[in-house]
C-alpha cells in the first residue's frame, strides 16, 4: 500500500481482497488511508484467470491486489495542539510526505473519528461548517475549533466552535436516525476520487469512521477444477491462462510493428492463436477449436450453475487427468451409509477469491447474484476485478437422497420445511429477487449440520473455527456440503480436515456434533424458537451457543438454521440422525 511511491501500511492480499479493498478505511502508519479504484492500480500486477469466473462475472481476468494505490480521507483533520479543524488537501503534497499531516501552529493533528455515508455507497467527510452554523447563511467559515469538556468521551461533551463568527454547537444527537435529514449527499466516492454524475436521493447517516457500517465487501468464490466433459475442454483448461493472456492484449508490441508496419492489434492476436493451435490442439479441426474457445452460454452463468459444476467435479473427481490443484479420495463407512450417498476427503483444492465491490450501511444480501446498492469496481478499459489464489483441502458429504425422501414424508418435516420455504419467498419477494432454490426441511438440515461441525472441527483439525468454511450444494440434483479450508499461502494447508474425514474420525466427529446439537445453554428457550414469516425471521432452534458460526464461515449470514431437524428436542420424532445418535450415543430422545 503506497502513495507517490511511499509506503504507507502493509496488509495482505487477502486482506485487500475480504477486508480493506477500495473504498474501506485503513488507520495506516500516520493517516487514515482508503485504497483507491482498481483503475489507478499498477499494470504489473500478477494476473489470474478461471473461464469458469470471469463468464459468470464479467470480465477478462483478475489481478492480485499488490502496492495498492490510498487517498486520504476523511480529509478534515484536529490538530492535537489547538483543536482547529482543517483540510490536508490544502497541504502541500511534498509537505505532508515529508512532515505529515501539521496543522499551521505547528502541531501534530489526527484524523477526525467521524464521516458520513449514504446506502448507495457514497462517503464524505462530515458537515461541519453547515452543522455549526445550523440556519446561518452569514457565516459559511471552515476555521473550526473542535472542543471537549473533558468530562466523558461522549458526543453530548463535543462542540463545534467557528472561530470566526462564535457560533457553537454540540454534537449531541447527532447519532440519531434524523439528525442529518437536513444535509443531502453528494454522491462521492472517495475511492474513485469523483462524484457520481447523477444526483443521490439516499439519506446521509452519521458514522464513526472505523464502524463495521462503513464497509461490506462483496466477496465471489469459486474451487478451480479440472474440465472432464472431454479431452478438448482438458487440453483447454492447461492452456486458458496463457490463451487469455493473448485474447486480452490492448495494445502491439512494438517489436512486432517494425517487423509489419501494417499489421493490426485483432490480426496480431489471430496469429498468436493460431500459433497456440499448432503447438497444442493440431490434432483437433480449426473449427472445434476456435468454436470452443469462443463459445459462451447463451444465457448468463448464475452462482447456481457455478456451484452445480463444482459439486458434479468433487463427485466426478476420478474423470480427471492428474491435477496439480485437485485432488480426492473416497471414504465409505459402512455405518453412515443411510445417511450420506458420497463422503468424499477433497486432498488438495484451490479457490479463487474474487473482489466485486462493496456496499455501506446495511450488509448485502449472501447467495445472490445481484446485491442491491453495491458498488462495483472499475478497473478501465480492461475489464478485470481484484482477486487472490488459495489453496486448501476439505471434507464432501453428500446426503443420501433416498433416506432424505423418506424423512420428508414426516409431517411435521414437511410442515416446518414449507414455513422456512414460504419465509424465503417473501424475503425474496421483499427485494424483488427471483427464486432460484427452494430453502425447506433438506436445506436446514444440511446447513445446520455443517454449521455444527464446523465448530466441532475447530476443536479437533488444528485450525480455528473461523477460519473453516461451508459451501452448500442444495437445488436440483444437489444435497451436498463442502466443509473446508484455504489460505492464500502457496504451501496450501495442514491436513488436518482430511484426516478428521477418515473413517474412524468422521464417525466420532458426527457423534460430537450431534451431542452438541442435543442441548444448549440457551435452553428452553432456544430449543422452543420457531421462524416467523411475519417478520421474516429465518432460524429456529438456533443461537450463538449452539449452532451460528463467524460471517466468515457461513455462506448465508447465518440463516436457515435449526437443530431440530437434526435430532428430535421436543418428543417431535423429526430428527434425520434419531436412529444413529440413539444407537451410538445409547441416549433415548423419546
Amino acid at each position: 500500500m503506497a502513495w507517490n511511491n511511499k509506503p504507507l501500511g502493509n496488509l495482505t492480499p487477502y486482506q485487500l481482497i475480504t477486508t480493506f479493498g477500495p473504498g474501506a478505511l485503513i488507520d495506516g502508519v500516520t493517516d487514515s488511508l482508503m485504497p483507491l479504484d482498481c483503475k489507478y492500480w499498477p499494470s504489473r500486477n500478477k494476473a489470474i484467470y478461471d473461464k469458469r469466473l470471469t463468464e459468470y462475472l464479467g470480465v477478462e481476468f483478475f489481478k492480485v491486489p499488490e502496492d495498492v494505490p490510498v487517498s486520504i480521507f476523511p480529509d478534515f483533520h484536529e490538530c492535537k495542539k489547538c483543536h482547529n479543524l482543517f483540510r490536508v488537501s490544502k497541504i502541500d503534497r511534498e509537505s505532508y510526505l515529508l512532515n505529515g499531516a501539521r496543522c499551521i501552529c505547528g502541531g501534530n493533528s489526527h484524523p477526525v473519528r467521524f464521516i458520513v455515508i449514504c446506502e448507495n455507497g457514497h462517503a464524505q467527510d462530515f458537515p461541519w461548517s453547515a452543522w455549526v452554523h445550523d440556519g446561518n447563511d452569514n457565516c459559511k467559515s471552515e476555521n473550526l475549533k473542535l472542543v471537549s469538556s473533558g468530562i466523558t468521551s461522549s458526543l453530548a461533551d463535543l462542540r463545534v466552535v467557528c472561530n470566526d463568527c462564535g457560533a457553537k454547537r454540540s454534537l449531541s444527537g447527532v447519532s440519531l436516525e434524523d439528525s442529518l435529514s437536513k444535509f443531502e449527499c453528494d454522491g462521492y466516492h472517495p475511492h474513485k476520487l469523483e462524484k457520481d454524475s447523477t444526483k443521490c436521493t439516499s439519506k446521509v447517516k452519521f458514522s464513526y469512521k472505523g464502524s463495521t457500517n462503513v464497509y461490506f465487501s462483496n466477496i465471489v468464490s469459486a474451487l478451480s477444477i479440472p474440465s472432464y466433459n472431454n479431452s478438448l475442454n482438458s487440453r483447454l483448461e492447461k492452456h486458458i491462462e496463457e490463451i487469455q493472456k493473448i485474447q486480452s492484449l490492448t495494445q502491439l508490441p512494438s517489436s512486432a510493428k517494425r517487423r509489419n508496419p501494417d499489421l493490426t492489434l485483432e490480426d496480431y492476436i489471430s496469429d498468436l492463436l493460431e500459433d497456440e493451435y499448432e503447438k497444442h490442439f493440431s490434432d483437433y479441426s480449426k473449427d472445434e477449436f476456435f468454436n470452443r474457445l469462443n463459445s459462451k452460454d447463451e444465457n448468463k452463468v448464475t452462482k447456481q450453475d457455478l456451484k452445480k459444476q463444482e459439486y458434479d467435479a468433487i463427485l466426478n473427481y476420478r474423470n480427471f487427468e492428474k491435477s496439480s490443484f485437485f485432488k480426492a479420495i473416497d471414504e465409505k463407512p459402512e455405518e453412515l451409509k443411510e445417511y450420506f450417498s458420497k463422503i468424499i476427503r477433497v486432498e488438495k483444492l484451490k479457490e479463487i477469491i474474487v473482489l466485486k465491490g462493496f456496499n455501506r450501511v446495511e450488509m448485502p444480501d449472501y447467495g445472490e447474484d445481484n446485491v442491491s446498492n453495491l458498488v462495483e469496481l472499475n478497473s478501465g478499459k480492461n475489464k478485470w476485478l481484484p482477486a487472490i489464489e488459495a489453496f486448501g483441502e476439505g471434507i464432501f458429504l453428500e446426503f443420501n437422497k433416498e433416506t432424505l425422501n423418506k424423512w420428508n414424508k414426516i409431517l411435521k418435516v414437511s410442515e416446518k420445511g414449507n414455513l422456512y420455504n414460504s419465509i424465503y419467498s417473501a424475503y425474496l419477494k421483499s427485494k424483488d429477487w427471483e427464486k432460484k432454490e427452494d430453502r425447506d426441511s433438506n436445506y436446514v438440515l444440511i446447513h445446520t449440520l455443517s454449521h455444527l461441525l464446523i465448530k466441532k472441527l475447530g476443536d479437533v483439525s488444528g485450525y480455528t473455527s473461523t477460519s473453516i468454511r461451508e459451501r452448500i450444494y442444495y437445488g436440483e440434483d444437489m444435497n451436498g456440503v463442502l466443509i473446508y479450508t484455504s489460505t492464500s499461502d502457496s504451501e496450501g494447508s495442514l491436513g488436518g480436515l482430511v484426516e478428521q474425514g477418515k473413517k474412524e474420525n468422521l464417525k466420532n466427529l458426527l457423534l460430537l456434533a450431534l451431542k452438541d446439537a442435543l442441548t444448549c445453554n440457551s435452553d428452553p428457550i432456544c430449543v422452543s424458537t420457531n421462524p416467523v414469516l411475519e417478520n421474516l425471521k429465518f432460524n429456529g432452534a438456533s443461537c450463538h451457543s449452539c449452532t451460528l458460526v463467524s460471517e466468515t464461515s457461513c455462506e448465508i449470514g447465518n440463516k436457515f438454521l435449526d437443530r431440530r431437524f437434526l435430532l428430535s428436542l421436543e418428543g417431535e420424532k423429526i430428527g434425520y440422525f434419531d436412529e444413529y445418535f440413539q444407537n451410538e450415543a445409547g441416549i433415548n430422545l423419546y
